[in-house]
């Protein structure tokens, strides 16, 4: 091979091996990808010892020779003297021609003298990242900085090395979790937090694993970690809201879902069932036994509208008709209110006001409609509580429009909740 054809051909291994070209390229420099991945700083780069002026231009020279893509000639300046310098030289032709092992072992050699060296600590990191040790590139790059605290290269390489090892365990760590390996899963997802600590991806992890085996308090605590790290992370608020609504945490998961709402209304509907939650779990025990019966009776209706609602409460009421059924109940106050403010009707033959008699889901539009005009105090009411029917109240939101007759507790909980909300926000 003449002394042109030589340096393309090595060049063109270079290339495959470096940015995993099909052919080799035209022209004598490096491809631009091949150069980034292996540095080949100039080679007395953090060598204690020093160069005399002359050896330090021979080495220069031979380090340009090698980076225009003459290898044979950059190998023979390197061959030329014998200082450490020049050995790290043709640690370099080795990396281009790949002869991975051989330039791996001097590199060991060199680092063993002189372990601060820095042009030898990134060539070792380059030749780690290349093969796929992304954790010994890590550590290398991490012991460059040490070195040269500001190398921007270095620091650069650095973060990359870490992104890409981050997204490795946490594959693997996805992996074992398919597989029901939830040990194994967490092993990855702790060993990702301590190469990445303010990453996200550890404890998201972390959550995985714990939810796997039924631990919802971890992962909820897990998933906390995580979205304060990235609270910009639609996904992570919703895992976190998610969670929160599993562990009884409805103040939060409302206040999470309520955010999500705010940017995509496809939240919505999640956040309406975290408010439910929550005001079942804050309401007295008389209304929280009212909103969990799985059929609503007229006195748990009452029972419901003095809790839910601060309007029905404080109204000044006069003197209502006395029901019979109701003297000696506990909820006594409530359905006397509930009489009073036109809730509830007492029959005029019997005296009775029906306590337990279910409540109907066509007897909700006009109940429904008579709380919004006392929320209101005056001020118009949304229109599909103008005039309401079941179908009305279900487009907006209100109540449910099926074939059963009744209403659960938490059924009539979250109509009285959405109407008096709708009328003090201006509609649905």
């Amino acid at each position: 091979m003449n002394s042109r054809a030589a340096p393309a051909a090595a060049l063109g291994v270079l290339c495959w091996v470096l940015s995993g070209c099909a052919s080799a390229p035209r022209g004598p420099e490096l491809p631009a990808d091949a150069a980034e991945r292996f540095a080949f700083r100039n080679p007395d780069d953090g060598w204690g010892p020093g160069l005399g002026p002359r050896d330090q231009r021979r080495l220069h020279e031979a380090a340009e020779l090698l980076r225009a893509g003459d290898l044979e000639r950059a190998e023979e300046a390197f061959r030329a003297r014998t200082p450490a310098p020049y050995r790290l030289g043709l640690v370099y032709v080795d990396l281009a021609r790949d002869r991975r092992e051989e330039a791996r072992a001097e590199l060991e050699r060199l680092l063993k003298v002189s372990p601060k060296w820095l042009a030898a600590l990134e060539a070792r990191a380059d030749l780690d990242a290349v093969e796929g040790r992304l954790r010994e590139a890590m550590d290398g790059y991490q012991a460059m900085l040490r070195v040269a605290r500001d190398d921007a290269r270095g620091a650069r390489r650095a973060g990359e090395v870490r992104e890409a090892l981050v997204k490795e365990r946490a594959a693997q760590a996805a992996r074992a979790l398919e597989q029901k390996d939830v040990d194994g899963a967490r092993r990855l997802a702790l060993s990702l937090l301590e190469i990445a600590p303010q990453s996200p991806a550890g404890f998201r992890l972390l959550a995985d694993a714990a939810e796997s085996a039924g631990k919802h308090e971890d992962a909820y605590a897990w998933a906390a970690k995580a979205h304060a790290l990235d609270t910009a992370s639609a996904e992570d608020a919703s895992r976190l809201a998610q969670l929160a609504m599993q562990t009884r945490r409805y103040g939060e998961a409302l206040s999470l879902y309520e955010d999500l709402a705010r940017r995509d209304r496809a939240y919505a509907g999640r956040a309406e069932a975290a408010r439910l939650e929550f005001k079942l779990q804050n309401l007295p025990e008389a209304a929280r036994r009212a909103a969990l019966s799985a059929r609503l009776t007229r006195a748990q209706l009452a029972s419901l509208l003095w809790a839910l609602v601060p309007q029905v409460r404080d109204a000044v009421v006069g003197n209502p008709e006395v029901a019979v059924d109701a003297l000696d109940r506990s909820d006594r106050a409530a359905i006397v209110r509930a009489i009073a403010l036109g809730f509830l009707t007492v029959s005029k033959e019997t005296h009775r006001v029906g306590a337990d008699a279910p409540v109907l889901r066509s007897d909700l539009p006009p109940l429904l409609n008579r709380l919004a005009g006392l929320v209101a105090r005056g001020r118009p009411i949304p229109e599909c509580l103008a005039d309401p029917s079941v179908r009305a109240l279900a487009e907006c939101g209100i109540l449910s429009d099926t074939n059963t007759r009744t209403v659960s507790g938490r059924e009539g909980t979250a109509a009285i909740e959405a109407t008096a909300r709708q009328v003090r926000e201006g509609g649905p």
